[in-house]
């Protein structure tokens, strides 16, 4: 948290700032937060920079892929001292910087189990997400929206998800699957970064960013 560009430290007891600054009869003051997730086990975090002078928060170029997700939230606020009751607590409203995408896969197939056709069921095997930007930085100003720019392109395997050992996913008629929910076994490792709600992070993009997206769905019918 920044306070008219000093940064406040909270020491298990009270947040603190140096230099200290006090509410003015007038002008206008302004703040800035922003929090990542991160812990001492997990290199793959960015050096998050934030400039004093014109209060631009920084992300250097990172690349985010299914090993690697990485959440960034952020927050502007101003107080004018013009204001009605101006020494009320500030609210700062954070935004995500990243968007959440989510996939379902619904079998619109009815599958009559009683007919001697030989097919019983349809099975998830795989799904892949290809043809996205995987890398990009972006700058963070108090009055605009964040400036991103993009960079490099996932092949199919950064976003894949594969049936796991022991895992029986029959795709039910008209009841939709999410293909990232189940890697949620609380592991630090390897692909299981995904929450149980099933979203991935990835840089926003426009529509025309995604012009070269895939997705394939592998299935199997028994």
């Amino acid at each position: 948290i920044y306070i008219d560009g000093s940064e406040a430290v909270y020491d298990s007891t009270d947040w603190k700032y140096n230099p200290v600054k006090y509410w003015t009869h007038t002008g206008t003051h302004s703040f800035t937060a922003y929090s990542y997730y991160n812990s001492t086990d997990k290199v793959y975090a960015p050096d998050v920079a934030y400039d004093r002078t014109n209060e631009s928060i920084v992300i250097p170029e990172y690349t985010i892929t299914a090993a690697n997700q990485f959440d960034f939230m952020y927050a502007y606020e101003t107080r004018s001292m013009n204001e009605q009751n101006p020494y009320r607590p500030v609210e700062l409203d954070m935004q995500h910087l990243f968007a959440a995408v989510q996939f379902n896969v619904v079998n619109t197939a009815y599958i009559n189990r009683q007919d001697n056709d030989g097919v019983r069921n349809i099975r998830f095997i795989s799904f892949s997400l290809g043809g996205i930007h995987d890398t990009g930085s972006a700058t963070i100003t108090p009055d605009a929206s964040p400036t991103i720019t993009l960079g490099g392109s996932s092949s199919s395997s950064l976003f894949s998800r594969s049936r796991t050992a022991g895992e029986n996913v029959i795709l039910e008629h008209n009841q939709a699957y999410n293909v990232y929910s189940s890697l949620n076994n609380g592991s630090e490792n390897g692909a299981d970064k995904y929450g149980e709600d099933g979203f991935i992070l990835i840089w926003p993009h426009t529509i025309a960013d995604f012009s070269g997206a895939t997705a394939t769905l592998t299935y199997q019918m028994e």
